[in-house]
């Protein structure tokens, strides 16, 4: 068997260089484009999701917005109702307090007139403990020169004190007692519940006078 020769390439230095820089070639631009793809996708997501999230952060703030404005309406409403109602008590107020002064005012002017009316009640308790002391003084006095005659009828419906006093006169000279005009001071009939017989009130101008009458008519006593 015959061996076998390979024949070497021609040229194989000059052919290399060209297959590797072919090599070289095509092998750099495909990485190259796939980074510049790959770039450009990831910034048009990145523009993508920051357009979203403007998005969604306007709406939030819109809704941000109706909600303040809705909160605002509704605390403004609630400051008016609040600010009413103050208003209304502070009227109340003053109309109570205008009141509490008026009574007030009414209780000074009743208290002042009470005073004033007990002041009056004392002067009028004072005059009329004077009175009471002139009038149990005057009865003192009268008891001490008069006396009271019973049972003595009227002569007439009418009757004057001359005529009164001549019936008294007529008495004490029945008592042996000489009785002029001068010694009576005052004489009258006293009232009655009958309206008859009423007695003979005599004042005496002096108690001398009265004690002889009396005297006399209980001498006139015992002896009849």
């Amino acid at each position: 068997m015959m061996p076998l020769n390979r024949t070497p390439p021609a040229t194989p230095s000059s052919a290399l260089p060209p297959l590797s820089t072919s090599m070289q070639h095509s092998g750099s631009e495909p990485a190259l484009n796939t980074m510049k793809v790959g770039e450009n996708k990831s910034k048009t997501g990145k523009r993508k999701f920051q357009g979203e999230d403007e998005n969604a952060l306007r709406t939030v703030m819109a809704e941000v917005r109706i909600m303040l404005s809705a909160f605002t309406k509704e605390q403004d409403a609630k400051f008016c109702t609040l600010f009413d109602t103050i208003t209304e008590i502070k009227e109340q107020s003053n109309k109570v307090t205008s009141a509490v002064e008026f009574l007030s005012e009414r209780y000074d002017q009743m208290h002042n007139q009470i005073k004033c009316l007990e002041n009056e009640r004392k002067e009028f308790r004072t005059q009329i403990e004077t009175l009471e002391h002139r009038l149990e003084t005057m009865e003192r006095r009268m008891r001490s020169t008069c006396i009271e005659v019973r049972n003595i009828p009227k002569t007439k419906q009418i009757e004057s004190k001359q005529e009164l006093s001549d019936i008294i006169k007529k008495i004490g000279a029945s008592l042996n007692i000489n009785i002029q005009d001068p010694d009576i001071k005052d004489i009258y009939r006293t009232p009655n519940k009958n309206g008859t017989n009423q007695p003979l009130l005599v004042e005496f101008v002096s108690a001398i006078s009265k004690e002889k009458i009396v005297a006399g008519a209980k001498t006139y006593s015992k002896q009849n």
